[in-house]
């Protein structure tokens, strides 16, 4: 079965990469539930990286202001510019493995946490219908809803929204 928010990471891992370099400067802190710091570090980024499985972890929520006074980029899923969040959508448009989804009629159900990868989407494929399914047991930490998710309004704009119990 093809992981949607697996590509998305890698792309943005490529996008944020490049980002970096043009920044001369290979450090990001990423708040995260594995995947976005896994795959930019498999890219030699130096990710400073707070989550449950991480080296450090958060006993709260984090805000974009407070994540600001790390002093680095906010890699975080969610958090990211919108300009970068542009570039991830043209890398999934043109992405092979995700070409049938420029004639794709049906709605998709799409693991969802922070938002990013349905707006990164949806931003790609704008006649693509996406249902945003939160809380799944086969992944409940980086598909937990947070009520203080920067992206929610614009996924409630974008899609439908499930909340598994």
């Amino acid at each position: 079965m093809l992981n949607i928010n697996f590509i998305e990471k890698q792309e943005r891992s490529c996008v944020i990469r490049r980002y970096l370099d043009q920044l001369k400067t290979d450090r990001c802190i990423c708040f995260t539930s594995g995947n976005s710091a896994k795959f930019l570090r498999e890219l030699n980024v130096d990710v400073i990286s707070v989550g449950d499985n991480e080296g450090l972890i958060a006993n709260r929520w984090f805000d974009v202001f407070e994540i600001a006074k790390f002093n680095l980029f906010d890699a975080t899923s969610g958090h990211l510019p919108i300009t970068l969040m542009v570039e991830i959508a043209t890398m999934l448009r043109i992405n092979p493995q995700l070409s049938f989804l420029e004639t794709h009629q049906d709605a998709i159900e799409l693991p969802s946490g922070s938002g990013e990868t349905l707006v990164c989407l949806k931003m790609a494929f704008p006649h693509l219908k996406i249902i945003a399914k939160y809380n799944c047991k086969e992944n409940p930490k980086a598909t937990a809803y947070n009520k203080e998710a920067p992206l929610n309004k614009i996924v409630v704009f974008l899609a439908h929204a499930i909340m598994l119990q």
